[in-house]
């Protein structure tokens, strides 16, 4: 049953098979094959959607910017009575068409920002951005992860949790739980953005770019889109710009204009764009130690030592950062 559902959905009568693609560190989307001349041919991706309602608008926003000319983005499956999700057993996926990789990938921070000057060119005409509202500020601000640390990762990883390094973070994540960056947050632009816009999501197919992965699809602070690759893929050379007083000028030439408080608070947000991941880190830790998965448990603890590094990076290369946090948290 479920089965024909899907060929229904896809408008698809040939034989399928199906392929867990492990690539991605959580939702990890399942391949859909067909056979041809006695080869599988990937032809769409199904994710897993925890909230169907939400995944409906997300995806009739991606839809509509597509439609509005935005043509670096995977067709977008939806039935005759516009549903963008199927269920399929008691779970809910969405579909979108495979886009297979260049065999070599090559990104530079340059056409990073040109890039998602263009989708968010489009993204915000979007007609219906209030029903996306979201606010990562608000979200972070509701976890309290690193702050009351469980046993389970006191116990597991002592070598992390009691170093001098791992005080930075603490430092910098109460920092951003406080009323006085929620104030500055709250003061920035906002507009329909992918939300986790990096390398990883942007993949080159015959030469061009597609954006994919829109797990975190919503209008929030327009400027975390670029906030993820600079603090992650591209630290160093955004930590070289802001030493040298040449970011501005930078963004403003790949990018475009920026309002000036968005300037202002980029290497802000840049930071807190990695004290974000610390939380998503340890809690996926924490699932995985429940669960004894050892393998995930390996990986994410590879993201958190790799991010806190990162974060201590920002936070003692750029004083004006290290000023705002000192200044509103007492230094332990």
């Amino acid at each position: 049953m479920s089965l024909q559902r899907l060929k229904s959905f896809i408008k698809f009568e040939g034989e399928l098979s199906f392929e867990q693609y492990y690539g991605s560190d959580c939702n990890p989307p399942i391949l859909v094959y067909k056979t041809q001349d006695h080869q599988k041919i990937p032809i769409y991706v199904l994710k897993q959607e925890a909230d169907p309602n939400a995944a409906q608008k997300r995806l009739h926003a991606l839809d509509e910017v597509k439609s509005l000319g935005f043509d670096q983005l995977p067709l977008i499956l939806k039935d005759l009575y516009g549903n963008y999700t199927l269920q399929l057993g008691e779970r809910f996926f969405s579909c979108l068409e495979f886009i297979p990789s260049d065999p070599i990938q090559t990104h530079s921070l340059e056409n990073l920002l040109q890039f998602t000057s263009t989708f968010h060119g489009y993204s915000r005409s979007y007609s219906r951005a209030e029903e996306l509202r979201g606010n990562l500020a608000e979200k972070y601000a509701n976890q309290t992860y690193m702050e009351e640390l469980d046993p389970l990762h006191t116990q597991s990883h002592p070598f992390i949790f009691q170093t001098e390094e791992w005080k930075i973070c603490a430092h910098c994540s109460q920092y951003f739980n406080s009323s006085s960056f929620r104030k500055i947050f709250d003061s920035l632009p906002t507009q329909v953005i992918h939300g986790d816009l990096s390398p990883f999501n942007v993949i080159v197919s015959k030469g061009k770019q597609f954006l994919i992965d829109f797990d975190t699809l919503n209008t929030d602070v327009r400027i975390l889109d670029f906030s993820v690759f600079l603090g992650w893929s591209y630290l160093d050379d955004f930590l070289t710009l802001v030493e040298t007083d040449k970011l501005n000028s930078y963004i403003h030439m790949y990018y475009g204009d920026l309002e000036e408080i968005e300037y202002e608070h980029l290497p802000l947000i840049v930071l807190f764009c990695r004290c974000c991941v610390i939380h998503w880190s340890l809690q996926e830790i924490k699932q995985a130690l429940q669960n004894k998965d050892s393998s995930k448990q390996q990986q994410f603890v590879r993201i958190l030592e790799s991010t806190i590094i990162e974060i201590n990076k920002i936070y003692t290369r750029l004083p004006q950062v290290k000023e705002i946090i000192d200044s509103s948290v007492v230094v332990a």
